[in-house]
């Protein structure tokens, strides 16, 4: 396989392209997200157990609520499905005070979806995070982890 350098550096994951900073992360996995449906659909199959139509679901990157802050990834059909990713780099995953605030968006409080999650993606595996996530439910929502190597397993899958 032939290497690719960029500016000085190995490229080594599609994610490199746009940056390494947490942000870029967390946008080219929203892209690969709206742009995959398959894809889409496994990693909510995945988080959720439920099965969801792709063409009804909205993506939400970095989205800003002047109470809770910003989210890094909310996906929602408004109606089945209402999950609030939370991505670090790295081995780090987020705090009590950041996992409540999200607990507490309006939106995902009132919206009607059955199946509401909060997620923390980073590249701790599940077992470690299971360990050291501040809670397990918060507010009445569920929290759980993924980590990156499943995401790269599930884009595997979908080849």
């Amino acid at each position: 396989m032939a290497d690719l350098i960029s500016y000085g550096y190995d490229v080594n994951s599609i994610f490199q392209l746009l940056g390494e900073k947490e942000n870029d992360i967390t946008l080219s996995l929203s892209w690969v997200l709206k742009k995959c449906p398959e894809f889409l659909k496994l990693i909510i199959q995945t988080i959720t157990g439920t099965a969801i139509n792709p063409q009804e679901v909205t993506i939400y990157n970095q989205k800003y609520d002047s109470e809770t802050g910003i989210t890094d990834i909310e996906i929602t059909d408004n109606k089945n499905i209402y999950v609030i990713i939370e991505a670090k780099r790295g081995w780090v995953l987020p705090g009590t005070e950041q996992l409540t605030k999200y607990s507490l968006r309006k939106d995902f409080i009132e919206s009607k979806a059955k199946f509401k999650r909060i997620v923390t993606l980073s590249e701790c595996t599940e077992e470690y995070a299971n360990l050291f996530l501040p809670f397990k439910i918060i507010n009445s929502i569920p929290v759980s982890h993924i980590g990156w190597s499943t995401i790269y397993s599930i884009a595997k899958s979908t080849r």
